[in-house]
């Protein structure tokens, strides 16, 4: 390759930037040099890893704060010392959760049972595959 950039600091910098020019300007080099690096499939492949791994530690932080956003609307619901207006909008808020996630879970687990009756494994409940192996 025509410079000395190694690969792992474009792909940090690609992956930290949302346009390749923004990336080229961090590592001070051509947006043409992450171009060039674009046209190795093994590159890319590495991208898309990087990229699918940022996001899917968004998304555990997103789900780990969605149990206290949940508890926390609950908490807003039920103290008669925060306003009205507060209180109905975390009832307002608290539904369409409710309704939102509700329909997502209700997709999730249409799709679970079509695709367990296709692999013969009628008796398989989503939780069997979530259980962690405590014991109550």
């Amino acid at each position: 390759m025509a410079t000395g950039i190694d690969d792992s600091a474009i792909l940090a910098a690609l992956v930290a930037n949302k346009t390749i020019a923004a990336a080229a300007r961090e590592l001070q080099i051509s947006p043409r040099t992450i171009y060039n690096r674009m046209q190795s499939g093994t590159f890319r492949t590495r991208l898309e890893a990087l990229r699918a791994d940022n996001l899917r530690d968004a998304c555990a932080t997103l789900q780990q704060g969605a149990r206290l956003a949940a508890l926390t609307l609950q908490e807003l619901m039920l103290d008669e010392t925060v306003p009205p207006a507060v209180r109905l909008q975390a009832c307002r808020e608290t539904l369409h959760a409710a309704d939102l996630y509700g329909a997502h879970l209700r997709t999730l687990e249409a799709e679970h049972g079509r695709a367990a009756c296709d692999l013969g494994l009628d008796d398989l409940v989503l939780t069997d595959l979530w259980d962690d192996g405590d014991e109550d």
